[in-house]
């Protein structure tokens, strides 16, 4: 990696932890997500992987008052999107991002369930569990990007490299086999973990795949999983999500009024009966 992914997640750690210690102050609890879970946990070291923004996981509830932390401290609403946050910080280098995420994808589950099984680490700041970690870095890229690809392999296959040492191998993946039934993620489990393989070989057994092995409709619905990891879609981007939790179809084409005024500036009757269109014009227009 080059000295400008280490200056840019230096600078994003940094206001990760701005963030976090302003949020304990008013008696928050966010989580961090992704990249910034991956770094502050060791699992990489921060010039060893590429981070564009610091993805937050807070309570519904609480989004408010953690939108107003951000706020206090010079972040500003990103135009055109629903959960970004942006700081400048001068016109020769990017802004700083964080995103506030109040749930996971591939999850039918309260971001409690998350955030009360978060582990503290390095400057005080709370993380996914490794376990529960994961199943979204495996899952994200294909349920919100459509495509999973080298990044996200070197993520899961550095994750139980160092979720190994700490606990055992065996001990970790089990742990994961039972967070990912939980949620019925097999189907997109094993499409992550046979595509980490191809970027990574042998950073997974055989037996290990196996363990994932989705069964029944499941593995129907693996080939879409993927044919997305293979070669990205922007049929299968809007379809994946759908395919494995329907309701989000309605989520994706209705969205709520704070969603659509974040994303298109007004949320009037006009706006939402053109969400669909706009979504299959993406769709189709790619």
């Amino acid at each position: 990696m080059t000295t400008d992914v280490l200056a840019r997640n230096v600078m994003l750690m940094g206001a990760a932890e701005e963030v976090f210690a302003e949020a304990r102050k008013r008696g928050l609890r966010p989580a961090l997500l992704k990249g910034a879970a991956l770094l502050t946990l060791g699992v990489f070291r921060p010039d060893e992987r590429a981070m564009s923004d610091v993805d937050l996981l807070i309570a519904p509830s609480e989004k408010n008052k953690l939108e107003s932390v951000l706020a206090d401290l010079g972040f500003v609403p990103m135009p055109d999107s629903d959960q970004a946050w942006f700081r400048d910080t001068g016109p020769a280098s990017p802004p700083v991002i964080a995103d506030i995420h109040t749930g996971l994808w591939h999850a039918r589950a309260r971001a409690s369930h998350f955030l009360k099984s978060s582990v503290l680490a390095g400057e005080g700041m709370r993380c996914l569990c490794p376990e529960q970690l994961f199943p979204h870095l495996a899952c994200h890229p294909l349920l919100h990007h459509g495509e999973f690809g080298g990044k996200a392999a070197a993520d899961l296959a550095r994750l139980t490299e160092w979720a190994s040492k700490k606990r055992g191998r065996a001990i970790f993946l089990k742990a994961v086999q039972l967070e990912a039934d939980r949620f019925r993620l097999r189907p997109a489990m094993t499409a992550a973990l046979e595509a980490t393989v191809r970027h990574q070989p042998g950073s997974f057994t055989a037996a290990e795949l196996a363990a994932f092995a989705p069964r029944g409709l499941g593995r129907l619905q693996a080939r879409f999983f993927r044919r997305a990891a293979q070669r990205h879609s922007p049929a299968l981007e809007y379809f994946l999500p759908v395919l494995h939790r329907p309701e989000l179809l309605g989520l994706a084409f209705f969205p709520d009024s704070e969603f659509l005024k974040r994303r298109y500036g007004r949320s009037g009757l006009l706006t939402r009966l053109l969400r669909p269109f706009k979504i299959l014009k993406k769709v189709i227009g790619k």
